[in-house]
């Protein structure tokens, strides 16, 4: 009850954060349920989640507060439902009898009595859990994302200095997640969190979504799999480079039943659509393909891990802007994937390389072992004298024989095309793309630019 006090009496204070050097974080009280909806508009104005921070010589606390959001989305869905309700074919439905007693007493034409509005209910919606919220925290980059209602939040910090997790996130029934790191650098005081990087808050359906049924599912690795969906509609198709946002119910309907977007507890997550000629059997570009990687405690794997062929899901119009025609005048690109992050690289290759003219390609590709490594053969069956695969694994068996350890200076040096000598005006001569976690994305990212590559020959997919 004291923490719960403490959190109703927090301002909300927006970035940069107050300097509050608490000796200790104190605990949380565990996970409550807190009221969204999903069928609200989306504010123009209204509050956003604001955060703060404080520290003590051992760890770091971060507090997204998210009251005064939730306060607000609960707020427009009961004017939206009341305005509804005023409308005269709701007003129709909902007093049929009066409006017929009305009509059987009046012997002269006379336009009956406006009834007055019905009250408005009280509103109800699934509990917002702390499951809902996707955390992230590689050294440096926390990422911290999650759906209010109709609205996608995400943060993305570049910490001061490298933590830990310490635990799990926690949310108080006041609306507050809070994150727990550990500094690796224990007794070291910051001057400040770091930088902002993100901090997004938008509709969560732009474009609207569409309904695909899932055609098939196949592995690839122990928990990596290629899901191919049936398009909306023929005319639907992902550029190269762009991204969807997939919306799955928390308990997905079963192939008998589609699932409603008028569901209010669902999960969501961006993804990169894959394109190559390895996937003509699936159905190739009349389908649309991802490659997902489950995680055990994740909402959306656990959701996605549930479907079977025939079962229907939400998937959002193209988003993002990247122009794979921007690549085709260079003389080199360069690809660094960590993981799944190789999949805005499956989405562009197949133009760079159908391109009669087009760039020579080099993919280093980073994975933990020989095992984890997806699509390698497929991969290696694209390669020809303008594309070069290279693998690169951190936990590889003895018998490996391809280069080993984690991403560095050293291997973007031999693997990546060189950048232009200094003073070479064609600055698009090369580009490097980058996609993984958060983390890897950051370290790669600096490592580039300490081999003299600028912020023009570089492109993150976030």
């Amino acid at each position: 009850q004291q923490q719960q006090q403490q959190d109703e009496n927090l301002p909300s204070v927006a970035f940069p954060a107050a300097q509050m050097n608490a000796a200790a974080a104190t605990s949380v009280v565990p996970t409550a349920n807190i009221v969204v909806t999903s069928d609200l508009e989306v504010p123009g104005s209204g509050p956003r989640p604001t955060f703060d921070w404080y520290q003590s010589d051992t760890g770091v606390v971060i507090s997204l507060y998210l009251r005064e959001t939730l306060a607000s989305l609960l707020q427009q869905r009961q004017h939206t439902h009341a305005r509804a309700l005023s409308s005269p074919a709701d007003l129709q439905r909902l007093q049929p009898q009066q409006q017929q007693q009305q009509q059987e007493s009046t012997t002269q034409p006379a336009a009956p009595a406006q009834p007055s509005p019905p009250a408005s209910p009280r509103m109800s919606a699934p509990a917002l859990q702390v499951s809902d919220f996707a955390v992230d925290l590689q050294g440096r980059s926390l990422q911290i994302s999650c759906v209010l209602g109709p609205l996608y939040y995400r943060l993305l910090l570049q910490l001061s200095e490298d933590c830990t997790q310490a635990g799990p996130p926690q949310l108080s029934p006041s609306g507050t997640l809070t994150v727990k790191a550990n500094k690796v650098a224990a007794g070291r005081r910051w001057p400040n969190v770091g930088t902002v990087l993100v901090d997004s808050l938008e509709t969560s359906q732009p474009g609207g979504f569409q309904k695909c049924m899932l055609v098939a599912v196949t592995p690839l690795t122990d928990d990596t799999r290629l899901f191919t969906f049936a398009k909306p509609h023929p005319a639907y198709t992902v550029p190269p480079g762009r991204h969807v946002r997939v919306r799955v119910p928390e308990t997905p309907s079963p192939p008998a039943a589609p699932a409603s977007s008028s569901l209010s507890s669902y999960v969501i997550r961006n993804y990169t659509p894959i394109r190559g000629p390895f996937l003509a059997a699936n159905g190739g570009d009349e389908r649309v393909h991802m490659l997902i990687k489950l995680y055990s405690d994740g909402a959306m794997s656990n959701a996605l891990a549930t479907l079977s062929p025939g079962a229907v899901v939400d998937i959002s119009e193209p988003l993002g802007g990247f122009v794979v025609s921007s690549l085709l005048r260079c003389r080199a690109v360069g690809m660094v994937a960590g993981g799944t992050g190789i999949t805005p690289m499956l989405s562009v290759l197949p133009d760079l390389l159908a391109a009669p003219e087009g760039p020579a390609v080099s993919l280093l590709f980073c994975n933990k072992t020989e095992q984890d490594i997806p699509l390698r053969q497929e991969l290696h069956a694209m390669e020809s004298e303008r594309f070069r695969v290279t693998h690169l694994l951190s936990q590889p068996a003895a018998d490996w024989t391809g280069p080993r350890g984690q991403v560095s200076v050293d291997a973007l040096r031999t693997c990546m095309p060189p950048p232009p000598a200094p003073g070479d005006s064609s600055s698009r001569a090369v580009v490097i793309l980058v996609c993984g976690r958060p983390s890897f994305t950051s370290a790669v990212m600096e490592m580039l630019r300490s081999l003299g590559y600028s912020l023009a020959q570089m492109h993150a997919f976030t």
